[in-house]
């Protein structure tokens, strides 16, 4: 293999990160980043590696990057959402799924996660609003429905204690 083929080096640290070898897989993909700092396809698959290993910050910084060069990448923005979770950052979470339901507000998916960040930071009335709206584009859905009914179980008055909204 040519050590400056930063295609090759690409296409092997794939096969690598596939097979779960995810250090050898990110030593060939900080190799084809330092042929081409600006590759954006390698920078998202070692930013997938790291997120393998529950290297969330290192992570985070992969897709940071990879957004500051394709702002619109909804994969970046969500696994980075998920990264920030994971580190207990829920602002940030909730600021990239926010990000994302602005670009496709019809994904309950998107609501789904941010709905937990919201339920994670105690906002339950933030996070009832996000599972209702999934209730609207999917009205069978289990979990949503399962979701809802505990944050409501949560906000209930009761004579000596006010809603925890």
């Amino acid at each position: 293999m040519q050590p400056k083929n930063a295609g090759a080096l690409s296409k092997r640290g794939q096969v690598l990160r596939r097979q779960k070898k995810l250090d050898e897989a990110i030593i060939d993909f900080d190799a084809v980043l330092r042929i081409s700092p600006d590759e954006v396809a390698a920078r998202k698959f070692r930013a997938s590696a790291f997120m393998q290993k529950q290297q969330w910050q290192k992570a985070i910084d992969d897709y940071t990057e990879v957004l500051k060069r394709s702002p619109g990448d909804e994969q970046a923005l969500e696994r980075r959402g998920f990264a920030y979770r994971s580190l207990k950052q829920y602002e940030k979470a909730i600021d990239d799924f926010t990000a994302l339901i602005k670009k496709s507000p019809k994904d309950p998916e998107t609501y789904r996660r941010r709905a937990y960040a919201y339920r994670l930071t105690g906002q339950s009335d933030k996070a009832e609003n996000d599972l209702k709206v999934i209730l609207k584009l999917r009205p069978d859905d289990k979990d949503a429905q399962a979701r809802l009914k505990s944050v409501q179980g949560r906000t209930v008055a009761t004579p000596d204690k006010p809603p925890a909204r």
